[in-house]
């Protein structure tokens, strides 16, 4: 292994493996392992693509095909005019949505900044799940997370206002939802039902998480329950180059396969 002056990591005798395995995936699995060992660290930038291939000994398309799938995958990010970079590493994200989020990713992020955009009782506008209003208003907790400095999701929690009266008055910024809801409300959260989708960017995120128009983007709509009252509808939605999604499945009854949709670092 040799390291450059730029901080690129290349192998001194790297030859390709014969047999099935394509150039271009040979190619991909050194520099993601680059990268996972912290060889390779975020913000790093890439060499141009005809020196990699000079020095891997192969042919630009395999490194282009490599390089493709690693921002495919989060890995990498292209900056126009400016080459290749190593993104910062993926949240790893467990689908589970009984906690917040800031708790759910304190240990993996430090704490997460929640920035409180608007806390306001509002007309309904559409239907908000399985969410039942006592009237024609809902109050709407719109907040952005970011990490680092950088927007990566953002939460839109929507409860009935009579159901929790004054809740629009309270000052969520550094607060949870959840914990107000148990402390206050004396309301825990036990269960969600939760859809996952791809969806095209709104203008609103595109503003709020600086996300390119007419880009795609990770969106979670659930319903929350306490018990078996449904409390809240609430949308999270995530820039899709920052989380990598984790489920697991269980056997609830015989021949039913129930995916565990407790979306924990989803919530508040």
């Amino acid at each position: 292994m040799s390291l450059s002056s730029d901080g690129w990591s290349y192998p001194l005798s790297w030859h390709a493996r014969r047999g099935l395995v394509p150039l271009h995936v040979q190619i991909s699995e050194f520099i993601r392992g680059e990268i996972e060992a912290g060889r390779l660290q975020p913000g790093s930038r890439l060499p141009p693509e005809k020196r990699i291939a000079d020095q891997f000994g192969v042919s630009l398309a395999p490194v282009r095909q490599a390089l493709l799938s690693l921002v495919a995958e989060g890995y990498l990010e292209r900056r126009q005019g400016d080459g290749t970079f190593v993104r910062d590493p993926k949240v790893h994200e467990w689908i589970s949505m009984l906690s917040g989020f800031t708790e759910a990713h304190e240990a993996e992020l430090g704490k997460p900044e929640l920035e409180v955009v608007s806390a306001r009782v509002e007309p309904v506008k559409r239907p908000l799940g399985k969410l039942v209003l006592s009237g024609p208003k809902v109050f709407v907790l719109l907040r952005v997370a970011r990490t680092t400095g950088t927007p990566v999701a953002i939460l839109a929690a929507h409860l009935d206002p009579q159901r929790f009266p004054g809740i629009e008055k309270l000052d969520f910024r550094g607060r949870s939802l959840y914990r107000t809801l148990e402390d206050s409300y004396e309301t825990t959260v036990t269960r969600a039902v939760s859809t996952l989708e791809l969806v095209r960017a709104t203008r609103e995120h595109t503003q709020l998480m600086e996300t390119s128009p007419g880009s795609f983007v990770l969106r979670i709509t659930s319903t929350t329950y306490a018990d078996v009252e449904p409390i809240e509808f609430t949308e999270i939605t995530y820039r899709p180059d920052g989380f990598r999604f984790h489920w697991e499945s269980i056997r609830a009854f015989p021949n039913q396969i129930r995916p565990v949709l407790e979306l924990a670092a989803l919530g508040s």
